[in-house]
């Protein structure tokens, strides 16, 4: 059961805390700031127990065990009860003489009971607590298992030397021994006529003046357009083996950067200004707060689809109702997009803007992943945000696509405002 904690802890609430390993109790007597704050502990005693702790009401405070906790810790907790002034201002007068921090040495009743319920401010664990020795057998099996391991290894070197392992040894050296009786005449080996052997063939080396291609040997066409921009594809008349060339025949073709877009690495954010010029994107500054403290949060809509005129871009449509103030924040992932640029809509009210996202030759597997739509708007409280998802759609979503932007370049117009869908009836 999920219990919210309270409102932040101040000085004079008594509390109970969540994250200790027991049920800890203590009085909130101080703050300090980035330290955190001074706590005093409630005794579980009914009565004090020495003359370094205070009775006030139903609870013992244990002056000698105050100590500072965090912030963080003493914010997660719950509110059990609270001191009047008098009690509290009682508490701090009383602290200084408890000497908190220090327990009485010895073994007697007062340093047991101090050392069992002394807490510390980090683990809030008693440091005496009572150990648990293990037994004889627990403390001794690792030794033993030490013991009947070193065992097994000598009695199996032992074996190897001694036993069966020996006469393997003396078999093995028997068998490459060659013995020949000095009675017995040297076989001699008449001469045969082998046929000639070519020699064994060794690998040709490069030529130093062969010249090198710029670029290795790609399987798609020698040169590809990008809106009349022709990027050429080197290639050699008869390339090389794999084997015998160099490295730069593996080069990878990189791409020059996209005239007339907008590189992500130089700026990844474009802004998009959603009501009137009065809005958070204006030097005249925003409206005031009271006149936008009940305007509703602007609703976007972001889609993504495949490029019509590009197979390596991808055309991204941001969307938003009626809203007198507010800004369209769209972050690009510079790792996804080689550049991108706005072809319509940025300034229409509603908001219905357009880009153009050209994507690396690699390609994306998921396209919502190349950016990031971001919504503010200003409300009487200050200014607000939210994330707006991003998701796929269909060509056929768009009924006011707008139009190749590159028509009067060598790609070709696949859609026009005047196109109208035909349903057919078979």
């Amino acid at each position: 059961m999920n219990v919210p904690f309270d409102p932040a802890a101040t000085p004079g609430e008594v509390r109970i805390f969540a994250d200790a390993p027991r049920p800890f109790v203590a009085l909130v007597v101080e703050e300090h700031g980035l330290l955190g704050r001074m706590v005093v502990p409630v005794s579980p005693h009914p009565a004090p127990v020495s003359g370094r702790e205070l009775a006030l009401g139903e609870r013992v405070y244990q002056l000698w065990n105050a100590c500072l906790l965090s912030r963080r810790f003493t914010d997660r907790s719950w509110l059990v009860d609270t001191l009047s002034e008098a009690d509290l201002a009682a508490v701090r007068a009383a602290l200084p003489a408890a000497c908190p921090g220090r327990i009485v040495a010895g073994d007697g009743p007062q340093a047991r009971y101090e050392r069992e319920h002394l807490v510390s401010a980090r683990t809030l664990v008693a440091p005496a607590a009572p150990k648990v020795h293990p037994g004889v057998f627990a403390r001794l099996w690792p030794e033993v298992v030490k013991l009947a391991a070193s065992f097994v290894v000598c009695v199996g070197a032992f074996y190897f030397i001694m036993g069966e392992g020996l006469g393997r040894l003396t078999a093995w050296r028997e068998s490459y021994r060659l013995c020949i009786g000095s009675e017995e005449e040297p076989i001699e080996l008449a001469e045969m006529d082998l046929p000639a052997e070519a020699p064994p063939k060794v690998f040709e080396t490069l030529s130093e003046e062969m010249p090198l291609p710029v670029s290795g040997p790609s399987l798609r066409e020698p040169s590809v357009a990008w809106y009349g921009a022709v990027h050429e594809v080197a290639r050699t008349a008869n390339p090389a083996p794999l084997g015998t060339a160099s490295a730069a025949l593996l080069a990878p073709v990189r791409l020059a950067h996209p005239a007339g877009t907008v590189d992500p690495h130089a700026m990844p954010l474009s802004v998009l200004e959603l009501g009137a010029p009065a809005s958070l994107a204006s030097v005249a500054g925003p409206v005031a707060p009271s006149a936008a403290a009940d305007a509703p949060a602007p609703q976007l809509a972001c889609r993504v689809v495949e490029s019509p005129w590009n197979p390596l871009a991808v055309v991204l449509n941001v969307t938003a109702g009626p809203s007198d103030a507010g800004l369209a924040e769209v972050f690009f992932d510079k790792s996804l997009v080689r550049g991108y640029r706005l072809i319509a809509g940025g300034g229409s009210h509603p908001l219905n803007a357009y880009y153009e996202v050209l994507l690396h030759p690699a390609g994306v597997e998921d396209p919502t992943r190349i950016g990031q739509v971001t919504v503010r708007w200003r409300t009487g409280a200050g200014e607000s945000r939210r994330l707006v998802p991003i998701v796929v759609a269909d060509l056929s979503d768009f009924r006011d696509m707008p139009a190749n932007p590159h028509a009067g370049e060598t790609v070709p117009t696949f859609v026009t405002p005047d196109d109208v869908p035909v349903e057919s009836g078979l």
